[in-house]
């Protein structure tokens, strides 16, 4: 529910046009907390649902839906090719998940599977980059971050918002509060 309410404030002050420069950096720095929960929630589901293909299914039928509402109301536009919303990066950080897992069920040499991790994680980034889509490179950073360290939340958490803030501090001054 945090992580909801966090991303509406950010979205309803962009969505609404709201003047108030003060206004829309509060809201926005309170949106810049949803993204690494749904990262953190995303990880979780992935290992605990009963159907990962399922999973998958419902996460590609949400993005696919919100698509059209989130480009009218950013974007004044039924679609923008040049821009797509959150849950195709978390989409793709789910089927990141899904490769790694079954690299790691595969048993490789630790250097053949870090080398091979490594390719799949430069392969779902350049994806996200590709596709346009929110948070892009990073935001598949910051999903990998949760998957690696997910018996580590406390670090998950912060190595996610450190690798965020490497895309928002330039664009986002304020960003990282």
């Amino acid at each position: 529910m945090i992580a909801c309410a966090a991303m509406l404030a950010d979205h309803l002050s962009k969505a609404l046009s709201v003047p108030d420069p003060v206004f829309l950096l509060l809201s926005s720095m309170i949106g810049r907390i949803a993204f690494p929960i749904f990262c953190f929630l995303l990880a979780e589901g992935f290992f605990y649902t009963h159907s990962r293909g399922r999973y998958i299914r419902d996460l590609l039928i949400l993005a696919v839906l919100s698509e059209v509402p989130f480009d009218l109301a950013l974007h004044r536009s039924f679609f923008d090719p040049g821009y797509q919303n959150t849950c195709f990066t978390l989409l793709l950080g789910l089927l990141l998940f899904t490769c790694l897992d079954q690299m790691e069920r595969k048993n490789l040499s630790l250097n053949k599977s870090r080398a091979a991790q490594a390719a799949v994680l430069a392969l779902f980034a350049a994806a996200a980059w590709l596709l346009r889509s929110d948070y892009g490179v990073y935001g598949i950073c910051c999903l990998a971050a949760f998957y690696y360290f997910r018996r580590l939340p406390v670090q998950a958490a912060f190595l996610g918002c450190f690798i965020l803030n490497l895309d928002g501090f330039g664009a986002r001054p304020l960003s990282w509060l």
